[in-house]
Order: C-alpha cells, then structure tokens, then sequence
C-alpha cells in the first residue's frame, strides 16, 4: 500500500494525549486549558513547526518514535478556530473511546495544516466545488464539534456549512457525526428540557449568505460555490 499523502494525514487519540500531557509538563496546563484553537496554533503549533516550515504532522512523519502518531486520515474535524481547545480534544479522545475498535486518526487542521504556507490559505471558487468536496469523501467521515448548543458558532462559519454541505451531498459515502463537548451536553440536557423549542430556534436562525470566515477569499470562495450550485436558501434548508 502506497504511503499517505501530507495533505492525507490524520493524528492519532495518542498524540492529543501526548501534545496536552507534554503542555502539562512544561507547567502550560493551565494555559492550555484557557486558550482557542487558533491561539495554540500561534503560541505553539507554529513555533514548534517554524524551522521546517511544515505541519505538525509532517514534523511528526520524520520524527523517531513518532511516525505511528500519524496515519491516512479517517475522521476530518469540523470546528471553529474561536473554540476553546480542550473543548475540541476532549470530544475527539471520547470518539476515539467509543471507537476503540478501530484506526482512528483525526484530520484537525490546526496539526493537518502547513499554517507557514500562504498557498494552503488561499482557495479558490474551483478547488472548493471539486478538490475539498472529493477530500471529504476519501476521508469517509465528518465530525462536527458543536458548541455552544443553543447558538452554536459553525452554523454562521462559512467553512463549517461548507463542510458539512460537502458531507451531506455524499452522504452515501460520507459519515456526518455531531458531537457536544462534555460540559455542553449536560446545559443541552437541562435547556431542553425546560424549553425543547430551544433547539428549533437556534436552526432556523441560519442564513448560510451571512456567514463568514477569518479570510475573507475563502468567505468570497464558499459563498460563489454555493451560488452557483445549490443556493444559499437550500443550503440553509440542508443544514
């Protein structure tokens, strides 16, 4: 069997464990514990990866001892960079438990990603109609981190609609998972029960042609894609 592609890999439940345990050890647990994904790829992620110029799972590949911590991705992770971080562990590592049955390596952009390349942050109307819909597909399966559950941020995020469009129109082939973290699912649980009406009411407040991205040339991208197939009103439906 061929080797996996970077642009392929995934990263293992054993490297989260090992990347947040050696933040611990470094006595940064606690910073860890309060910062957003997007910070820890430029307080960490970057710094670590900056002499190579590479990503995280790149770095990992040619490193001893480390290869088995990446492999062809199975599961691409769907979040937004605005979460806290341990959030998203913590929902990948409880999927990884549930699935011990199996190789489960996750696509999570922030280690997936080469962040010192200006090419891999600039796409175009083509590439996402084609190249990151037949990504999707490959990888088999979609895992959406939601949260928080009563207004939750990927439903005005352009690249998460975007991501879970691409999942729902190969859903003979594609996985869509929605998972809460841990501290959301027990709010969900007493929201909705004391008003289940609450959950229609964060769904109808969707509008696919108001959401947006960090670039504003992927936001542009996402919104000619769906224009031209299936529309901002369907979309919204889909969702």
């Amino acid at each position: 069997m061929a080797a996996a592609r970077p642009i392929e890999l995934g990263v293992s439940a054993a490297f989260l464990r090992e990347f947040v345990v050696s933040r611990a050890f470094a006595q940064e647990w606690q910073w860890c514990m309060r910062q957003t994904t997007n910070n820890v790829k430029e307080l960490i992620v970057m710094p670590q990866t900056k002499v190579r110029q590479c990503s995280m799972v790149q770095l990992l590949q040619e490193r001893v001892g480390h290869k088995q911590l990446v492999g062809k991705a199975t599961v691409f992770v769907s979040h937004a960079w605005s979460y806290d971080f341990m959030d998203v562990v913590d929902v990948l590592l409880e999927y990884a438990d549930r699935n011990k049955d199996k190789q489960v390596f996750f696509w999570f952009d922030v280690f997936c990603v080469n962040q010192h390349s200006v090419d891999a942050k600039i796409h175009t109307f083509e590439w996402f109609r084609t190249t990151f819909k037949q990504n999707i597909i490959d990888i088999g399966e979609v895992l959406l981190v939601l949260t928080p559950w009563h207004d939750p941020v990927p439903l005005k995020r352009s690249w998460c609609l975007w991501e879970m469009h691409s999942a729902l129109q190969a859903k003979d082939r594609v996985k869509l998972s929605i998972a809460l973290p841990p501290d959301q699912r027990a709010s969900f649980l007493a929201g909705v029960t004391e008003n289940y009406d609450a959950i229609t009411n964060a769904l109808v407040r969707i509008d696919a042609a108001k959401s947006e991205a960090r670039e504003q040339s992927d936001q542009d991208a996402i919104h000619a894609a769906v224009r031209d197939g299936v529309g901002f009103d369907a979309l919204n439906v889909e969702i």
